[in-house]
């Protein structure tokens, strides 16, 4: 299951910089935005999502939570997760009207999913010290870009460089903590 999710999250990220590269439009847009800017962009985001994060989700709550020994109470969040993923997923944010403000409340709820998710290492039965320490960095640190993004308005000028460093940070704290603890 670990080398699956591994494989759906590499594909996931490679269609992330495929639908940024195909239509760039400055580092200010989010890859949701990026995606929006053609129908068939947004098709395969909208897929990729569905599928690729689907699974790392089942990935999540089935093997990694499990092998962690996380608290039960953790595990109320996949339902809002899945939720969200798929309004992010199928939503496209097109920087108006209401469905931008959905897709954009959704994306909000799937940062602070990442947020939780790095939290509730911290208070996993088996992991080692070194990797608490460091999802409870990561957690400060996606704080500190979410204050950015509210407070900080020049800050939405590097948008999408923030928004990768966070999708990717994220992605390989989860596969080290997977793959490296015992």
């Amino acid at each position: 299951m670990k080398i699956a999710a591994l494989v759906s999250i590499c594909l996931l990220l490679v269609t992330f910089f495929t639908v940024v590269r195909v239509h760039p439009q400055g580092k200010q847009f989010s890859i949701s935005q990026h995606a929006a800017s053609k129908e068939w962009t947004s098709w395969i985001f909208g897929l990729a999502l569905t599928f690729f994060a689907g699974f790392f989700i089942i990935f999540i709550e089935t093997w990694l939570y499990p092998f962690l020994a996380i608290p039960k109470i953790f595990f109320l969040i996949f339902p809002f997760t899945w939720f969200c993923l798929l309004i992010t997923a199928w939503i496209p944010d097109t920087l108006h009207g209401w469905q931008s403000k959905l897709h954009q409340l959704a994306a909000l709820g799937i940062g602070l999913i990442m947020i939780f998710i790095m939290v509730s290492f911290i208070f996993a039965g088996h992991i080692s010290p070194i990797f608490r320490f460091i999802a409870g960095i990561t957690a400060l640190w996606y704080i500190f870009t979410l204050y950015l993004f509210f407070f900080v308005k020049s800050s939405l000028r590097y948008f999408l460089v923030h928004q990768s460093i966070n999708t990717v940070s994220f992605f390989t704290i989860i596969f080290m903590i997977a793959f490296l603890q015992h």
